[in-house]
């Protein structure tokens, strides 16, 4: 599921709000090309290189000079490759490598939500989805350490680059244009703010969608930026794509991670080949992206758009609402991605129409009720097939037993113990006769699942909902 929750990535982008020193030391007007480039969206589009930038402290004065040079051409270089120019100076940190590393350190701080994360171990590890030993901040965490050379920090609305040489090489200039992709498209769509009112208001799957087109927009002016260099290789190019490369285990995180580069860039390819810079410049303009619109932009470019379903308000004596909002076709394949190989899964998620969760948490166990509403009745279920296996082969619960019009699973199923020298395979019982508990109902072309680590919970919480 989408660990936006827990992992704000990108959207903690709000202000403006950095003043910053230009260190050009032109103080006329800003310099601008012969010709405008073709307008987007309405707007007379000229390259400048006027910039606010600040040079941190242990910065070689020559190397300085040189970066701001560089800055100003990758500058003029982003504002053509994207169409759009900056409508106010982009804010640029300069930073010694050292204290790079420690700004990126704290950003990311920032953006990890340690007892959200610690309630989503907890479920997925009653997912079966993360052993015991498995913790997704401790994951996040590890993965945020990749070295990088340039970022957009769309909190403080500033490109953050690092300067430890006079002469960067391709892939640090095309991070660079990256990050400048992020700030330009950030003043003019407001994606920032946007990111972080979604999240705030549990529209989980529609942030993802956002966060993803950002991304994934960044990402062709770099890619772009890279084959028009005369000198760049083939195996320059690959450098920026192992960038990219696949997260380690677990296999539904390293999925979601890789979303904006995997299906966000076919999306933005699409929408360029469909309409060109204005058609990608429209879709943010769009009332809500889904991640099923992301992995299917045939269905976007048809006009299908988002609809959605009321997280259900449910309550239990001593639980607690940590979370609610909408998994989306993205996080439901993560849900399910241990319990069918992933051209099944892909096919399984294929008709999501809609759906919302909601988590529970007290001190010791978590719940989770989930509604979903497929695109046809053969599509729900399709999905609730995948929840009865994945409850029986991923989190190896005993057979289940039919309850009202769905099937509850109580306790975890028996395994084959030892079968020691000269006797008989023996058969363990359960290790607990309560949990873990698991709830499946489809009517129609709608689902109800309810999964708990206490029975008691599982069962208060399923007889408070019914499918959508």
């Amino acid at each position: 599921m989408p660990l936006l929750r827990g992992a704000r990535g990108s959207i903690l982008l709000t202000a403006f709000a950095v003043v910053l020193v230009s260190c050009t030391g032109d103080e006329g007007a800003p310099a601008t090309t012969a010709t405008p480039t073709s307008t987007t969206i309405n707007v007379t589009v000229r390259t400048t290189t006027e910039r606010a930038i600040t040079v941190g402290d242990g910065i070689d004065g020559g190397i300085a000079d040189q970066f701001e040079q560089l800055l100003a051409d990758l500058q003029t270089e982003t504002e053509i490759l994207r169409g759009l120019s900056f409508l106010s100076p982009p804010a640029i940190a300069l930073m010694a490598a050292d204290d790079f590393e420690q700004r990126r350190s704290a950003f990311v701080d920032s953006l990890l939500d340690p007892v959200a994360l610690s309630v989503e171990t907890r479920l997925h590890r009653l997912l079966g989805l993360l052993t015991s030993a498995e913790d997704l901040n401790a994951i996040l965490m590890r993965v945020a350490s990749t070295p990088v050379t340039a970022y957009y920090d769309g909190e403080a609305g500033e490109v953050v680059v690092t300067a430890d040489s006079a002469e960067p090489g391709p892939v640090q200039r095309s991070a660079i244009v990256a990050a400048l992709t992020a700030a330009v498209t950030d003043q003019y769509h407001l994606h920032s703010m946007r990111l972080a009112r979604l999240t705030a208001n549990g529209r989980y799957d529609e942030a993802e969608a956002l966060a993803a087109l950002v991304q994934a927009d960044a990402v062709t002016s770099q890619l772009r930026y890279l084959e028009g260099l005369p000198d760049t290789t083939r195996v320059e190019a690959a450098a920026v794509e192992e960038g990219f490369a696949r997260s380690p285990e677990p296999a539904f995180l390293g999925a979601e991670l890789a979303f904006p580069t995997d299906a966000g860039l076919t999306f933005v390819t699409a929408l360029l080949d469909d309409g060109g810079l204005a058609a990608l410049d429209a879709a943010y303009s769009t009332d809500a992206l889904s991640t099923e619109l992301i992995t299917h932009p045939e269905r976007y470019l048809a006009g299908e758009r988002v609809t959605t379903i009321e997280p259900p308000d449910v309550t239990v004596a001593g639980y607690t609402v940590q979370d609610a909002g909408s998994l989306g076709e993205l996080g439901l394949r993560g849900v399910l991605s241990a319990a069918a190989p992933p051209g099944l899964l892909s096919q399984i998620t294929d008709g999501w129409g809609a759906d919302a969760f909601v988590t529970l948490t007290d001190a010791d166990d978590v719940a989770f009720v989930y509604l979903y509403r497929g695109d046809s009745s053969g599509d729900a279920f399709e999905v609730a097939q995948a929840f009865i296996d994945h409850a029986t082969l991923v989190m190896g619960l005993a057979e289940p037993v039919a309850v009202g019009g769905g099937v509850e699973f109580v306790g975890l199923a028996p395994v084959d113990g030892e079968t020691p020298e000269g006797g008989e395979t023996t058969t363990v019982a359960p290790t607990t006769a309560e949990g873990p508990y698991v709830y499946v109902d489809r009517a129609g072309d709608g689902l109800v699942v309810v999964i708990s680590g206490d029975v008691a919970a599982g069962r208060a919480l399923r007889d408070q909902v019914s499918a959508p």
